[in-house]
């Protein structure tokens, strides 16, 4: 026959048995928010690369807006250049 067990020892393999399932959980929950920072990290890479094209874009239009103002200021006369300066 088995022996019942008392109140002492039954604690302690609640307590264990609640330590084990925390210990699995852990190592579940590392695994998952390891897996979302890795998620976050790309979803920020993309953010930037995509911010760094549309720059790319606009200094490319501004650069373009600006080659097209000088060719166009230097065929001005110069007398009309004076008057855009007022």
């Amino acid at each position: 026959m088995i022996k019942p067990q008392n109140n002492k020892e039954k604690l302690l393999a609640k307590l264990t048995e609640i330590y084990d399932q925390l210990e699995e959980l852990e190592v579940v929950l590392n695994a998952s928010f390891s897996n979302r920072r890795c998620e976050l990290d790309q979803e920020e890479q993309g953010k930037l690369a995509e911010s760094s094209r549309k720059l790319s874009v606009l200094e490319d239009h501004y650069r373009h807006s600006v080659i097209m103002a000088q060719s166009h200021t230097a065929n001005m006369p110069q007398s009309l250049k004076l008057e855009l300066g007022f």
